[in-house]
Formats: structure tokens, C-alpha cells, sequence
């Protein structure tokens, strides 16, 4: 808005299936962020519309749950890494509180990172609880430790890292795998305790402040009744990833 440093901001995203090109919600066409507002360096950022929770943002638990994200609150939008592991740890301390089928959620979470000149040090703990109608209450607990290197001067970075989630009573599905924090357990018949811990562990090569090659791995374990469907009924699985990115 002219030179008063004010902003105008918006976004609008839709999510669809890459597999059938179908949309992830059907009938709704921006089922993710929809939101408009206003930001300035001196004022800060106000948003309204469907947009993440604070502890999904980079102002929040972003800054201790993710390594690859930001080490200190800023206005830019942002998240945790999209993978499956990052998902489900966000998930487990989404600090907020929520309905989901006329039941209460509940999660909190609590963390940080700290600077030793070119390492960066993030550790982090959630909890949450969960009504389950006549399958009792679920109780999970999670904590994330990880560092990452940055060299003065050098292309390269590091990072490496360790989360490991336990599930106390937690609602599966058909297949008996443990569904997600803030699921619909409306159609459970069945609960499983056990945890799952993974080791990661990546390094980046920047070419400039846009393009970057990657090489990743991490390492996942069930233990006791814990299952996920992308394990395909083991209880341990290896991951490895390269790739070339570019962000605008």
C-alpha cells in the first residue's frame, strides 16, 4: 500500500490426487489455505481464513520440530518438511485444541534451538490426548532431538536428527494401523500401544539461494503394536532420496 510499508497478502491453494488428478476434497476448491491479509515489517502479520494453526508456522514449534526449517520466527509462510515422518510429529503436538466427531483433542508442545556458530541444536516434546468414545481415551507423547551444520563460507550443509512417537491406547483402522492425531475414531473397534522412532540424516548442496541438490536416508522402527500401511507389515523400514529443487 504505497510507501507506508503496509502489505496486502493473500493465498489460495488446492491440494489434489497426483495418481487420478481428483481433488483431495471434493467440491471444495481451495481446501487448503485460503486466507487474506495485511503485514509489515514494523506490525507484524494478520491473517484471516483457512490457514494453519500457529504451531504449524514457522513463528512456532516449526522452529525446534524441523531442522530444515527456519531457527527463529519470521513472517514468511512456511511448515513442516512434507514428509511422512514431519507429518506425523506435527500432528502429535499440534498445539491446539480441537472437536473432531463431538470429541475432545487436546495437544501442547514445547521446544527450542540454540545457535554455536555454524550448528544449530533443535530439541522438542508434545503430548496429546484424545477421546475415543467406548474404546477409552489415547494418550501420545513424543520428542524430537536433531542439529544441523552450516560451514561459514561453504556450499554445504548437514543434518541429522532423531524423533521417536509412543501411542497409548491408540485407535486403528481396519488394517490396524494407528491412525493419525485428530482422526475420526467414530468407526474404530480396536487400539494398539507401541512406538515408532526414526534416524535421519541429509546433506545439501546449495548452488545459489534458490537451487540446491540433496541427498537424504532415514531409518524407521515399530516397536510393540505400532503399525503404519507404508511399512507394508514390517516393523522396520530403510528410506533414501536425492533430488534437485528449486524454490521461487
Amino acid at each position: 500500500m504505497g510507501d507506508s510499508g503496509l502489505d496486502t497478502i493473500f493465498k489460495l491453494e488446492s491440494e489434489f490426487e497426483s495418481q487420478t488428478g481428483s481433488d483431495d476434497t471434493p467440491g471444495v476448491t481451495f481446501n487448503r489455505h485460503a486466507w487474506v491479509g495485511v503485514q509489515s515489517d514494523a506490525f507484524g502479520k494478520l491473517t484471516l481464513g483457512r490457514q494453519n494453526a500457529i504451531a504449524r508456522d514457522p513463528i512456532s514449534s516449526d522452529i525446534y520440530g524441523d531442522p530444515y526449517g527456519p531457527a527463529a520466527p519470521t513472517l514468511e509462510e512456511g511448515g513442516y518438511t512434507n514428509n511422512n515422518n514431519f507429518k506425523q510429529l506435527v500432528l502429535a503436538g499440534f498445539a491446539t485444541s480441537a472437536n473432531v466427531d463431538g470429541r475432545t483433542n487436546r495437544s501442547y508442545s514445547v521446544g527450542g534451538n540454540y545457535t554455536i556458530g555454524p550448528v544449530r541444536l533443535n530439541a522438542g516434546y508434545y503430548h496429546y490426548t484424545a477421546e475415543q468414545g467406548l474404546l477409552g481415551s489415547r494418550t501420545d507423547n513424543a520428542y524430537t532431538v536433531s542439529a544441523k551444520l552450516a560451514p561459514k563460507g561453504s556450499k554445504f550443509d548437514y543434518q541429522l536428527g532423531y524423533q521417536n512417537m509412543k501411542a497409548d491406547n491408540a485407535a486403528v483402522n481396519a488394517g490396524g494401523n494407528v491412525l493419525n492425531a485428530f482422526s475420526n475414531t467414530s468407526l474404530a473397534t480396536a487400539t494398539a500401544t507401541g512406538s515408532r522412532g526414526t534416524v535421519y540424516g541429509s546433506t545439501f548442496y546449495h548452488f545459489d539461494n534458490i537451487t540446491e541438490v540433496y541427498l537424504a536416508t532415514d531409518y524407521l522402527r515399530l516397536r510393540d503394536g505400532y503399525k503404519v500401511a507404508n511399512t507394508h507389515g514390517f516393523g522396520s523400514q530403510w528410506e533414501f532420496g536425492v533430488g534437485l529443487r528449486t524454490r521461487f
